[in-house]
């Protein structure tokens, strides 16, 4: 509607004649059995035309809409068809939506896995490590003995280096003659003693017989 209203037309002085009636009145026709469907009220010329048709198209249809529609039974089955078709996606909708459910289940059991077998891999690599260090503590403590040992015997070398087969030898053939000496001075001893006292008693025998004679 637009925004000024029509101006009102001002009456004429001068009414118009009026028409005289006739003599022959107008035949009336008679009605058929099917009475023309009411129309629609009409709709002002604005911009609410495509309001007041779709309001008119809301109305429910007349008996003599209804009679005069062929196609109804079609239209019936098509609608039928179209809502069993939108049930049965409907229904792969909801086994879609089960079957999503059912692999993030899944792929949440996965998840917890592969957590605790990263956890059991990182603790393996934790005890990996401690073997390593103790490997390798105990492999430096090796190296040290070693070296102290080395250090041992070179200090001991100096008093050991005249322990030779040859040494021995002369250790030895020292004793023997040391043990010789020992058992021969003696009975060297002994034997010159004797032949001392022999020749002071051959002395003494003769000095008697010379004497005995009076040489």
């Amino acid at each position: 509607m637009s925004e000024n209203p029509p101006t009102p037309t001002p009456l004429s002085d001068n009414p118009p004649p009026l028409t005289p009636l006739s003599d022959n009145p107008p035949s009336l026709t008679p009605m058929s059995e099917n009475p023309p469907p009411p129309s629609s009220p009409p709709c002002p010329s604005s911009p609410t035309l495509s309001t007041c048709s779709w309001t008119s198209s809301l109305l429910l249809p007349t008996p003599y809409d209804i009679s005069t529609m062929p196609s109804d039974h079609n239209g019936l089955a098509t609608l039928l068809e179209r809502k069993s078709a939108l049930f049965n996606a409907l229904q792969e909708l909801a086994d879609e939506k089960a079957k999503i459910a059912e692999e993030r289940s899944k792929l949440t059991e996965e998840k917890a896995q592969l957590a605790q077998e990263k956890e059991a891999y990182e603790e393996v690599q934790k005890i990996d490590k401690r073997h390593r260090r103790s490997v390798q503590a105990f492999e430096a403590r090796l190296v040290g003995e070693e070296i102290d040992m080395k250090a041992k015997k070179r200090s001991s070398a100096p008093s050991r280096k005249y322990e030779t087969p040859e040494v021995w030898e002369l250790v030895a053939g020292g004793m023997a003659v040391a043990t010789v000496a020992t058992c021969i001075i003696p009975v060297g001893f002994m034997v010159g003693t004797m032949i001392r006292l022999q020749f002071v008693a051959c002395r003494g025998a003769s000095v008697w017989v010379l004497g005995l004679f009076g040489l």
